[in-house]
Parts: structure tokens; sequence; C-alpha cells
């Protein structure tokens, strides 16, 4: 049974939003908002047309289906009667903080396009400054090379 609704929220409004249920089970779950447009068709997705799929229209079926442990993200966590859900935008457009209350209080962010504004942590950061570095001192070099070729052109 649902207990409580909520949606995502991001500081611009670009990410996709999520739908957020909380149980009576206890468990804190996010559905993709595509899922609940009204404009699902109801086709097979291999007969969908191409302005359905550009549109990013899911092919409508009666039911959700099981609960996919990617959608639980109370994690291994319960909520006990979970009543409210609330949420609010942090300053990376990808994250949302999702606070649910009831008997219990539980905090967690929700990436509903993952974190596509955060650098991973394989990110080589050595490699970027090395190449910024050279990419400012080829400018300062070319920039000096062509004012000394200007003054030459300006004497002869």
């Amino acid at each position: 049974a649902v207990s409580a609704l909520g949606i995502t929220l991001t500081h611009k409004g670009i990410t996709p939003r999520q739908i957020l249920v909380g149980t009576a089970a206890g468990h804190l779950l996010a559905y993709d908002a595509r899922l609940f447009d009204p404009r699902r068709p109801f086709v097979h997705p291999s007969k969908m047309t191409a302005q359905d799929k550009e549109e990013g229209l899911v092919p409508y079926n009666p039911s959700l289906g099981g609960i996919n442990s990617l959608q639980v993200i109370s994690h291994r966590n319960t909520v006990a009667r979970p009543r409210t859900i609330v949420t609010a935008p942090t300053m990376l457009e990808s994250t949302s903080l999702v606070f649910a209350f009831g008997l219990d209080l539980f905090l967690t962010r929700a990436t509903p396009a993952r974190t596509f504004d955060m650098l991973g942590e394989d990110f080589n950061k050595v490699g970027l400054f090395g190449a910024t570095t050279a990419m400012a001192i080829a400018t300062v070099v070319s920039g000096w090379y062509v004012s000394r070729k200007e003054l030459a052109a300006a004497w002869a």
C-alpha cells in the first residue's frame, strides 16, 4: 500500500523527474515519471512511431511490474510508517535530496539521471592540469612570437 508520495526537484529543473513512493512496508521507491505519462501509446515497443520515440514516451503496460532493487532508494533501511516525502534541490543539477518522515526519519539523495555533473574518482586531474598549463604556455609563447614577427615586418 502507498503511504506517501513525492517528486524529485532539481536546481534548474533540467534533470528528468522521479516519482517517489513510500510504502506501508517501509520502502522508499523511485519511479521514472515517464511511466505515469497519460500519453503513453498502447502499442508494442517495436511498433512505436518515430515521434513517440523522439518524445521519450514509454509503451503502456497495465502494471508497473515488481519492485526492482534499483528503484528502492531506501536501500536496506526501512522507514516505519512514512507519512510525508519532502524533496529539495542541491547545487548539483543531477541530485535531489529526499527526506521521508513518519515514525522514522530518513534522508538520502536521488539521482534520476545519474551524476552527470560530477567527475568520477578515476578522472585524470593531473592530465587536465598539465594540458591546461601547456595550453597557457603555448598561448603566451605564440603571442610573443607573433608580436616579434610583426615588429620585424614593420622594420622591413
